[in-house]
């Protein structure tokens, strides 16, 4: 019979009950614990949750305030969006007629000014020189024919009102007119 007795013993598993009846019975105090832990992360989790709402609503009150604003300055922003528009127009059709003008210009000048023509001037600049060229070729076209410039407009002849003092003055000192009138235009610049 002591082989029954031990064959019994084999099959029973007594740690397990053992264990179950551990797991069954935890300390009070580790109980407690962990519901102060929940509860301090619920009380948490609260806050956060709270503060969330917050920072919402207070977005959304924001966001109000802006839309509030933008539909304030709307129209505004929409009259001088136009009224630039209008500028951009009128500035387009200005600078196409000023270009217009100025290929006229530059095709009206004498070959040797459209040769000094600097390249690449903006519509406002070319026509700022192409005012100076105009000028400086009217002037080359208005000098009396055999006369000459040397840095400033002095003339190569004698005037006809200077020509009776000039000779006086060249008979005294024994020279020709144009002797003398050439000492008289390097000593005081004699403008036509």
């Amino acid at each position: 019979m002591p082989e029954e007795t031990i064959s019994e013993d084999l099959n029973t598993d007594t740690t397990t009950e053992t264990a179950q009846e551990e797991e069954r019975h935890v300390p009070l105090s580790t109980l407690k614990d962990e519901r102060a832990k929940r509860q301090a992360l619920a009380a948490e989790l609260a806050e956060l949750k709270a503060a969330q709402e917050a920072a919402a609503q207070k977005r959304a009150e924001e966001q109000g305030e802006f839309q509030a604003l933008y539909e304030k300055a709307a129209p505004e922003l929409e009259t001088l969006r136009a009224e630039v528009d209008g500028y951009r127009t009128r500035e387009t059709a200005r600078i196409e007629a000023l270009t217009a003008s100025n290929a006229e210009r530059v095709d009206a000048l004498p070959e040797t000014m459209k040769a000094l023509a600097p390249p690449g001037l903006e519509p406002d600049a070319l026509s700022n020189w192409l005012s100076l060229a105009e000028k400086q070729s009217a002037a080359s076209q208005q000098r009396p024919a055999g006369t000459q410039t040397h840095g400033g407009t002095k003339a190569s002849t004698i005037p006809p009102e200077l020509l009776e003092r000039v000779t006086a003055e060249a008979a005294k000192h024994k020279k020709s007119p144009e002797w003398w009138w050439k000492i008289v235009r390097s000593q005081s610049p004699y403008k036509d």
